[in-house]
């Protein structure tokens, strides 16, 4: 399935750029558009004041010299003059008596009222003689800001629309048309054709700068180079492995979770018996080679060692356990079973299994040397045992044989020794001395001897 190249508006993400340009500019619009109106606001706010303060210096003085006259012509000619100004919505100037002079309606919103005392001076002294009240109406800069406000947002409307229009179009030519043709390529992307390059239709495009469509361009074949690189290798290694599963010894195969068979190397079909390895495939292996104790005893899938490895994802290793051949009979086998895992989740299991049969028999031939060497030891043991005896009464008659005269040989030297001391010379008590000396060492020696058989007695009978 390949994708249409979209129209100008059947472009989402264009869509979508013109949304997020429009209400950024609008946001950025609304903003501006605050900040003037509050500026303009502000500088018609000072202009009233500046009015007010006007009204107060220029014709204030005016006015008090018309009212200390009583000139009412005058004052009202005056105080109309004074209501020409922008934005005087209300005037009237009175004294103590009377209202000399009303122009306009008073508000008591949206204005700014002041009130200036009118005075004469006379006689050097200031005399208070009425009262000029001001109001200047908020109601027309109000207007201006609405009449501002529309004129604002009509025309950056106008300028948003016009600039959202032409980056949808260049959007659409530069970029959107690009991706549906890639997306396509890509999708068209197998191992059969990693050699075809992705071209991007634009007239002068190579002759442009780089972007990042050209990146793109450029990171797409890096991929397809690396991607051929990743299948060689991945060839490569299945040849490998698929070397090393048809050369090995040991006998391997593969199951589901289900216990089905998917793989087997032929060591595995060697030792079960068969030719085709489709003969195992699909297949439940627990019931085809290992459904049987050794004693015939059936054994179930759920207290298989196996079937525990793709059931709990828990690897086990048996070898007092037997298979069973296509042609009925068995062999004992070790076997190992390890889960298959993907992301957590548990694919199945690999099982390798060997015939011990030979491993058995010589377990046995050496169970039956070692059974013969016990007797031996024992009968050897048995032997050993009589010979110390015979040892150790040999010591024992040795020992009271020689003890006996070396009691006389040293008794009758320590005699000699006390009784004929002052008779004999100094060389005669130096060799009897030396003759006692010889008599104990002998007794020591005798004695550790004696001691010796004893111990080897007790180390033997030990061991």
């Amino acid at each position: 399935m390949e994708y249409a190249t979209p129209g100008i508006f059947g472009s989402i993400i264009a869509r979508r750029l013109i949304i997020y340009v429009v209400l950024f500019s609008s946001l950025i619009t609304l903003i501006a558009t605050a900040f003037q109106l509050y500026l303009d606001y502000d500088k018609d706010l000072n202009l009233i004041e500046e009015e007010l303060q006007q009204v107060r210096t220029v014709h204030l003085n005016s006015l008090a010299e018309t009212l200390w006259a009583s000139d009412a012509r005058e004052l009202r000619t005056h105080a109309e003059g004074i209501m020409q100004m922008r934005d005087m919505q209300f005037l009237e100037i009175r004294d103590a008596n009377r209202v000399w002079v009303t122009i306009g309606e008073p508000q008591t919103t949206n204005v700014i009222s002041r009130q200036f005392p009118m005075t004469h001076k006379l006689r050097g002294r200031d005399i208070n003689i009425g009262t000029l009240t001001v109001t200047a109406s908020l109601e027309g800069v109000y207007q201006r800001l609405m009449d501002k406000v529309w004129i604002i947002l009509s025309t950056n409307a106008i300028k948003i629309f016009l600039v959202a229009g032409f980056i949808f179009v260049i959007f659409h030519a530069l970029v959107t048309r690009h991706l549906v043709n890639i997306a396509n390529f890509a999708r068209r992307l197998n191992t059969e054709t990693l050699d075809t390059p992705l071209q991007l239709e634009s007239k002068g495009r190579h002759n442009r700068k780089p972007d990042e469509l050209n990146l793109v361009v450029n990171a797409i074949r890096q991929m397809q180079h690396n991607i051929q690189h990743s299948f060689s290798a991945l060839k490569e290694s299945e040849r490998l492995v698929r070397l090393l599963m048809n050369s090995t010894a040991e006998a391997i195969y593969g199951v589901d979770t289900e216990g089905h068979c998917t793989f087997a190397n032929p060591s595995c079909l060697r030792l079960l018996g068969y030719t085709d390895v489709y003969d195992l495939l699909g297949r439940n292996m627990h019931k085809l080679i290992h459904h049987t104790h050794v004693d015939g005893s059936s054994y179930s899938e759920k207290h298989c060692h196996i079937c525990r490895a793709f059931r709990q994802g828990k690897g086990t290793h048996k070898d007092d356990e037997v298979l069973w051949r296509a042609d009925g009979s068995c062999f004992p086998a070790e076997y190992w079973s390890h889960p298959i895992e993907k992301e957590g989740e548990l694919l199945g299991a690999v099982v390798t299994f060997l015939d011990i049969s030979q491993r058995k028999q010589a377990e046995k031939e050496l169970e039956n040397y070692q059974e013969h060497l016990e007797e031996l030891v024992v009968e050897r043991t048995s032997e050993l045992d009589r010979i110390n005896q015979e040892l150790e009464a040999f010591s024992y008659s040795v020992s009271h044989d020689l003890r006996a005269p070396l009691r006389s040989i040293d008794g009758f030297s320590f005699a000699l020794i006390e009784d004929y001391a002052g008779v004999l010379d100094d060389t005669g008590k130096d060799y009897l001395q030396r003759v006692r000396t010889a008599s104990q060492r002998m007794s020591v020696l005798i004695d550790d001897l004696l001691q010796l058989s004893r111990v080897t007695r007790s180390n033997f009978q030990q061991e």
